[in-house]
């Protein structure tokens, strides 16, 4: 509503104003008298007269409505929902969890606002999904591609994203989404179903910070708190590896033959010559070498490659992570927020070979991650407007080789390190990477 002595107030409704965003609008005050009112019922336009960056908004009802793949940037990682995955779906946006890229610019490089701060992250710049707060907690954000004004200028992207706050009526949402491979058909080479299964669940409340008889926070201070919890059992693991028979463990390769049926010369590498029937004598074999073909899973399947199925049959993730926020009002001139996050992430992957045993590549990553955005508004006077920002982070997540055998240990390396990876080729389907 706008006044002044000897003219009509006027007053404009449907005014929509978005994150990041800046409104100007014009208002044509005409003589009259106070008791006279000129109401406007219209949309703000959609050209910006004020600034020229190119940018979109995805309103608050295609943020929650639109659905979401449960799955991670790695193959074989399921994650949580995150809330960067909608930026895919702006114009000139490309790439994937792991890393965004605008309008053709490189990967880590875009910049990240949280309720209008810039959040630098520890690990790269950009790299969301190692740090999202939940969901839920999110309802609205904003992607500019290119031209940014002046506030900008850390990357080659922006990402604006605003919190929910609370409101002077409580309010609340509980939500479940549910995969599970009881509604799965196996795949059409495959014998058996994958494992699969995916639960996400969690819930959101907000409104004033009431304490009866001590305080009551309505039209001065509010609260919203938003809790997501990810379980994943299972994996795409339903492929075919390759291991050693059991006689080439012993130095017999007389069985080691082509698709022809011709066998394959195994040379002594001293002599240059290949050995007497292909197999190696007992004297020469490394007793390394020995004691690592031991560790090795047998065989479960006939042939020399694909005769062994994958050791790993799931992979669990357990993702737990919180957020709130906290509005209060001194006056009307005068706000403070303060939103915090914590993510509780115990994952599981590969960081080798699929394989049962001292051998195989199943790790623990155990990551903590944390963040937190306070905001201060001052209104001056109603053309001149003072905010000020700070933000932070911070994340933990060492990654461990379960059941590492320190027995084959080298010399010189920490005893339990991960295993050696070794790498074998050859004329035929080469084993699986060791360790």
């Amino acid at each position: 509503l706008i006044s002044a002595t000897g003219f009509q107030p006027a007053s404009r409704d449907g005014v929509r104003l978005e994150v990041g965003q800046q409104v100007r609008l014009d208002f044509e005050l005409r003589p009259g008298t106070m008791q006279e009112t000129v109401e406007v019922h219209a949309d703000v336009a959609e050209l910006n007269r004020d600034q020229a960056e190119i940018g979109t908004a995805l309103e608050q009802h295609l943020v929650t409505d639109l659905p979401l793949e449960l799955s991670g940037a790695l193959a074989g990682q399921a994650l949580r929902r995150q809330i960067d995955d909608f930026t895919l779906l702006v114009p000139g946006a490309t790439g994937s969890g792991f890393s965004h890229r605008f309008n053709g610019g490189v990967d880590m490089s875009n910049e990240v606002f949280y309720n209008g701060v810039p959040f630098v992250f520890s690990e790269a710049q950009g790299w969301q999904q190692n740090s999202n707060p939940p969901y839920d907690s999110v309802n609205e954000f904003k992607v500019v591609t290119s031209v940014f004004t002046a506030q900008y200028g850390h990357g080659q992207g922006v990402v604006n994203y605003n919190f929910t706050s609370g409101t002077n009526e409580l309010h609340g949402n509980l939500h479940e989404f549910v995969r599970n491979d009881v509604f799965d058909a196996r795949s059409f080479f495959s014998p058996d179903k994958s494992l699969n299964r995916q639960n996400e669940y969690g819930f959101t409340v907000g409104g004033p910070v009431v304490f009866p008889k001590l305080y009551n926070g309505k039209n001065r201070t509010f609260f919203d708190g938003s809790f997501s919890g990810f379980n994943y059992r299972g994996a795409p693991l339903t492929g075919l590896n390759t291991v050693p028979t059991m006689a080439m463990r012993t130095g017999d390769f007389s069985g080691l033959v082509d698709s022809g049926g011709s066998v394959i010369p195994i040379y002594d590498p001293t002599t240059h010559t290949p050995f007497a029937a292909n197999q190696i004598p007992a004297a020469r074999l490394s007793p390394v070498a020995v004691g690592v073909a031991s560790l090795i899973p047998q065989p479960t399947y006939p042939g020399l490659v694909n005769n062994i199925g994958n050791g790993v049959a799931t992979l669990p993730v357990d993702d737990y992570t919180w957020s709130f926020r906290v509005d209060h009002n001194f006056s009307e001139r005068q706000q403070i927020s303060y939103t915090m996050w914590r993510d509780r992430d115990n994952k599981t992957n590969l960081q080798g070979s699929n394989l049962a045993g001292p051998l195989g590549g199943y790790a623990l990553a155990n990551e903590r991650e944390l963040g937190g955005v306070l905001n201060y508004t001052y209104t001056i006077r109603p053309n001149l407007v003072m905010t000020a920002g700070v933000s932070f982070n911070g994340s933990l997540g060492p990654t461990q080789v379960v059941g590492a055998d320190t027995s084959v240990d080298i010399p010189g390396v920490p005893k339990g390190a991960p295993f050696p990876g070794y790498s074998f080729s050859g004329p035929v389907a080469a084993p699986v990477q060791l360790g």
